[in-house]
């Protein structure tokens, strides 16, 4: 079973490798879904260099730039407390995400333009571990993920917005290189995931299987890289998956996406998402992402909540765009 090496401590800090690349990150998914609002809080330490990138971004429908989506706060700092808990954070201008039960509850407050945030993270199910194959050197040396809820309140410009939404939070620590690193150690990838909010919850990293002078993007069936299941009951490892986008835009945005897998149980499960709202984010050097709020048809029948977030390297991207437009 995939939870079977996770321990506590990786809600703390990791022995740190000398490279200054090293990092510990956290992130968590929040939204309204009613008013079809999405969005992330993040915190990435890079403890080598003494600086952390760290914020708090909102978007929906209506606004899918960093200049014109409904909140924009990601800034990176120097000099920050190297030696603080990945999880013991607090910022200067307000952002703080504490641990209130290791493996199971997080408080996170901010307070900054015009938006105020007081929310708690509550896991649905235990920690699973998602280590990334042999070879995927590019994404770290370890990885967490958590499906959970979010509860609490949202003020956006004086308006109250109640929170009470299915979550995913993730951990990863390690040498994180997508600018040295080769295709094949950091590909394009993307991560569909959805949470009923009642135990059932999947997650799963997609690579392509062509390398890039021949991966055409477009309706192309990407492999699967890690994942699991989870069934509310037992957690499993993906043994098999598959992800394919059906229809995208011009621009290169992904609008709707079937996704299938299979456990190490042999539970099986189908889904087609439709993308809700997105935002188009360069916030990490060399890459270009899609964080997106999606809605899912499961193969039950069930529509449930969750999201993609499809990264490319920057240059990959920027040619894959051209051709479409018929421009080299």
């Amino acid at each position: 079973m995939v939870t079977a090496s996770v321990i506590l401590e990786d809600d703390y800090s990791h022995p740190r490798a000398r490279d200054p690349l090293w990092r510990e990150s956290a992130w968590f998914t929040i939204s309204v879904p009613e008013r079809k609002l999405h969005g992330f809080i993040c915190v990435d330490l890079r403890p080598r260099l003494r600086t952390a990138s760290t914020g708090v971004v909102l978007y929906e429908p209506v606004g899918e730039e960093v200049y014109d989506c409904v909140h924009y706060d990601w800034v990176e700092r120097p000099a920050v407390d190297v030696e603080a808990a990945l999880f013991e954070f607090s910022k200067p201008d307000n952002l703080a995400v504490r641990c209130v039960e290791p493996g199971n509850r997080y408080r996170i407050t901010y307070d900054r333009n015009d938006v105020e945030l007081d929310v708690e993270f509550n896991g649905l199910a235990p920690v699973v571990t998602s280590p990334f194959e042999p070879g995927s050197d590019g994404w770290g040396s370890g990885q967490d993920e958590q499906p959970g809820r979010m509860t609490g309140v949202l003020w956006i410009r004086g308006e109250k917005h109640s929170i009470s939404c299915v979550s995913s939070r993730g951990r990863m620590w390690g040498v994180r290189d997508y600018r040295r690193r080769s295709w094949a150690e950091f590909p394009r990838h993307d991560r569909p995931w959805f949470n009923d909010g009642a135990g059932r919850a999947m997650s799963m990293y997609t690579v392509p299987t062509r390398e890039p002078e021949r991966d055409f993007v477009h309706y192309a069936s990407d492999r699967l890289l890690s994942g699991w299941f989870h069934d509310g009951v037992r957690t499993a490892a993906l043994v098999r998956g598959d992800r394919k986008v059906l229809e995208r835009r011009r621009d290169g945005v992904a609008t709707v996406v079937a996704i299938e897998g299979e456990d190490e149980l042999g539970r099986r499960f189908a889904a087609e998402g439709r993308r809700v709202a997105l935002l188009k984010w360069s916030g990490l050097p060399g890459l270009i992402a899609f964080p997106a709020l999606y809605e899912w048809q499961l193969d039950s029948g069930d529509q449930v909540w969750g999201g993609t977030c499809e990264v490319f390297p920057a240059d990959f991207f920027r040619q894959f765009v051209r051709r479409s437009r018929g421009r080299y």
